[in-house]
């Protein structure tokens, strides 16, 4: 009784914070009894039981994303999607639907990891033309050519 209380006001408690942030959410003690006991959330448990990608897979297509970000190849919708879809159908040939991933996959992927790539997907293609006239830059791109070149054997 005591401890059903208690997360009772936990839950009131986190619920007026949101509501003075203008985000009325109701909370419920039980969801919030069954996440202390370790069951997994519904967002979590879709991601592991539907999701084309493991978590460590999602950050390996991160970490590409930023890796173009910072040679100033912008990733473009499209372009993600290709990229996903190359590889999903290389690894889920029969399952995948030749369709690729859903419309709304992108988006999800994106407003999931927009802490670390939010910084980087929204700067403007003008920008990176800007920095490429740069003797300095230029320079930098060529050598970064010639090490991918080298650790690629290409």
């Amino acid at each position: 009784e005591e401890e059903w209380r208690s997360l009772c006001m936990i839950c009131h408690a986190a619920e007026e914070e949101l509501c003075q942030k203008k985000k009325h959410v109701k909370l419920s003690h039980t969801t919030l009894l069954q996440r202390l006991n370790g069951s997994r959330s519904f967002q979590r448990a879709n991601e592991e039981n539907n999701g084309w990608f493991t978590t460590e897979e999602e950050e390996k297509i991160v970490k590409y994303c930023l890796e173009l970000a910072v040679r100033a190849f912008l990733l473009m919708h499209r372009h993600l999607k290709l990229h996903v879809d190359s590889i999903l159908q290389g690894w889920h040939c029969k399952d995948f639907p030749t369709s690729g991933v859903g419309v709304n996959w992108k988006d999800h992927f994106l407003n999931h990891h927009m802490n670390c790539l939010g910084t980087y997907w929204s700067s403007s293609l003008n920008t990176a033309c800007g920095q490429a006239v740069n003797k300095h830059t230029h320079e930098a791109w060529f050598n970064l050519l010639m090490q991918t070149i080298n650790k690629y054997n290409i």
